[in-house]
């Protein structure tokens, strides 16, 4: 793209014997993109990958996607406390749709060649089998922290202060994603942001939960709830945006989001 507009405004300068002015030279430079172009330009972009698997195979992503609403959706529920909602309820949703369905969206996404998605479903996917495995006594985690002063695992505080350094990395992962979505659009870089939020609150809350301080827990676990709830509805609008009907025209879909400020922020992180 560079190399076609430098030998373009060369062709203008020996044209015309003299240097073209700034305001020229831009609208040169200005390309405009629709923005189903720029989607799939940079969120899935065309790798080189043998055989022709992208007209072989569906798109992944909405797989994905409803794993981590079906998921995230009653956890943040639980963490805001509502009708006194139990996580241990939703082990079983934990693993075989939050674990299941994004590892397997993210295998797929492998083999299409798009390494970032993959990595981001494979690894969420996993935090959600762990999630799972807590509370299932097969796995013995919550067993773990019983003793002859605690009945029950949740009620140790070794166990708070324990898995608050799990939430604290993946809250740090989630960076990571955060700033790489700079490249791809606003709408995921909300998502890392209220994910990074809400997970490193959670930790904060728990280690308050260890320390005895359950006032100061309680309330930084609901606002993590809160934080993880906006993300949980914004992973609905991007279920619906890319699924087949909503690409079809059935349903009016708004696209202001991903048109506009997403080329300003790619073009801000490449400087």
């Amino acid at each position: 793209m560079s190399t076609s507009n430098s030998s373009v405004v060369q062709d203008i300068e020996k044209d015309a014997g003299s240097t073209p002015t700034h305001d020229y030279v831009e609208r040169v430079q200005t390309i405009t993109l629709t923005p189903e172009v720029f989607e799939k330009l940079y969120l899935t972009p065309q790798n080189k990958v043998k055989g022709d698997l992208h007209s072989a195979f569906g798109n992944p992503t909405p797989v994905a996607l409803i794993g981590l609403i079906l998921s995230l959706t009653p956890l943040s529920i639980v963490l805001l406390g509502w009708k006194g909602a139990s996580v241990s309820a939703f082990d079983a949703v934990f693993v075989f749709a939050g674990g299941v369905l994004m590892i397997v969206a993210g295998v797929l996404e492998f083999f299409l060649g798009t390494t970032f998605p993959c990595v981001v479903f494979i690894s969420q996917g996993s935090l959600y089998f762990v999630l799972g495995a807590m509370n299932i006594p097969g796995f013995g985690v919550m067993q773990a922290f019983v003793t002859s002063e605690y009945t029950s695992g949740d009620q140790n505080p070794q166990f708070y202060n324990s898995f608050a350094f799990f939430l604290a990395c993946i809250g740090f992962e989630c960076f990571v994603f955060m700033l790489a979505a700079l490249r791809i659009n606003l709408l995921l870089f909300l998502i890392f942001l209220f994910t990074v939020l809400g997970v490193e609150l959670l930790a904060g809350g728990y280690w308050a939960i260890g320390y005895g301080n359950m006032e100061l827990g309680t309330k930084l676990v609901h606002v993590a709830g809160g934080s993880l709830l906006v993300v949980a509805l914004l992973g609905w609008y991007y279920f619906y945006v890319t699924v087949p009907w909503a690409s079809s025209g059935l349903f009016p879909t708004p696209r202001y989001s991903l048109q506009i400020v997403t080329p300003w922020m790619a073009r801000l992180m490449r400087g």
